[in-house]
């Protein structure tokens, strides 16, 4: 296993999403304007909190568990892709739900909605087991595929069928979801049982048991933070209108994806290093690890506000077209904010391993309570500005917890 290579494969891998992402934030506010945009968004989050709520633990699961399986590997995949289609049946059904009681949307967009959200739930699963597996490659071709071509559909459909709304993006995602996944999912279910058997690849009967025990607290956790990143759009569009959400979700995504693009390699690359690590009880040396992990990304943060200071008027003005006055008192806190939280999946990660998911549970619940409050009391009076430094605010708060609890962890560990 090449960490530095696979950190390679997996940052160049990144180039297309990032683009695709920044492309429909750009042609999203250009051709549909800011409200239609927030429209999107708002759907777009929804998805994107089912999918985590439904996945999240089989996700977890395989990253905690997979090299435990070393003799029977091929089955325990097989488990997990199983389990991908009763959570895309978990997600499918709610995103149903959601669509007709809170957005209100017609029989066809909702079964496009939630189409698309039982969708991402596989492609979730199916990223995951390519990343343990150190398929870094296998990786960054699926994800790229996924969101290039969903984004020429989306365009085909804007300029070619007139569909000016946010549904063409949605369209874009559900027909190249289903045709990338349809093939796979068939042939791991059906085309390989005979050789799992022949193998005698035979995994636990406490499996379920065992991945639900350990990954539903981490997708709680994961929905919790989800509604922690997604929540005050909805703040802002209750007290102010789609306008607003629309121009801070498109500061707000642009600011994230770009800290994800730059971090998002390193974590996918180090961390089944750092599992795999754990297995073998060096703890040492994942603290030595994920110390060097975290001095990264805090130089990235550190060129990343070089570099806001002198383009962010550009980017988000001239290029974005979002026509918004003190960019920086936005961009620069959500910027923080950003890195601080690529890092505190590094700094969890003792809890994690230890099973003190109720420890992660608690900060984060609290954490959220403390978001929301800030939101609806300054949103009102500041705008939207004002969920920045609640965001800013709430991240540090969440990164001191982190620390705390999980140095005294490896402490004991260690010193043991």
């Amino acid at each position: 296993m090449d960490k530095r290579k696979n950190v390679i494969t997996y940052f160049f891998g990144k180039i297309i999403p990032a683009l695709c992402q920044l492309a429909i934030l750009t042609f999203g506010v250009r051709l549909l304007g800011k409200a239609e945009f927030g429209k999107y968004i708002l759907l777009f989050n929804a998805a994107m909190i089912i999918s985590s709520l439904a996945a999240g633990w089989i996700q977890q699961s395989i990253l905690r568990f997979f090299f435990s399986y070393r003799e029977n590997r091929h089955a325990a995949i097989r488990k997990f892709y199983q389990l991908a289609l009763l959570a895309a049946l978990f997600s499918l059904v709610t995103g149903l739900i959601t669509g007709t009681i809170y957005f209100q949307l017609n029989w066809i967009s909702n079964l496009v909605f939630s189409g698309v959200t039982a969708l991402m739930t596989l492609l979730f699963v199916e990223l995951t087991i390519r990343q343990v597996q150190f398929k870094s490659l296998g990786y960054a071709t699926m994800e790229s595929s996924y969101y290039l071509f969903s984004l020429l559909i989306a365009f085909a459909l804007i300029y070619f069928f007139s569909m000016n709304n946010s549904f063409a993006f949605f369209y874009g995602m559900f027909i190249t979801l289903t045709v990338l996944l349809a093939g796979k999912l068939l042939f791991q279910l059906f085309f390989t049982a005979s050789k799992s058997a022949n193998t005698q690849e035979i995994v636990k009967k406490d499996f379920l048991i065992r991945m639900f025990g350990f990954g539903f607290p981490l997708t709680l956790w994961l929905l919790i933070s989800g509604l922690f990143n997604y929540s005050d759009r909805y703040i802002i569009q209750h007290y102010t209108t789609l306008d607003q959400v629309g121009a801070y979700s498109a500061i707000y995504d642009f600011v994230y994806k770009v800290s994800a693009f730059l971090c998002m390699p390193v974590l996918l690359s180090y961390h089944p290093a750092i599992s795999q690590s754990w297995e073998e009880k060096k703890f040492s040396e994942c603290r030595r690890l994920i110390k060097k992990l975290i001095g990264f990304e805090l130089f990235i943060l550190v060129l990343l506000i070089m570099g806001y200071l002198l383009f962010s008027d550009w980017i988000f003005n001239v290029f974005i077209l979002l026509r918004e006055k003190n960019l920086l008192v936005t961009v620069i806190p959500l910027a923080v904010s950003s890195i601080l939280w690529q890092s505190v999946l590094f700094i969890q990660k003792p809890l994690e391993m230890l099973f003190m998911q109720k420890k992660m549970l608690w900060c984060i619940s609290l954490t959220l309570l403390l978001n929301i409050l800030c939101n609806i009391w300054f949103i009102p009076i500041f705008g939207y500005p004002a969920a920045a430094y609640s965001t800013l605010m709430c991240t540090l708060v969440y990164c001191f917890a982190a620390y705390y609890f999980s140095a005294n962890e490896f402490n004991k560990i260690i010193h043991a």
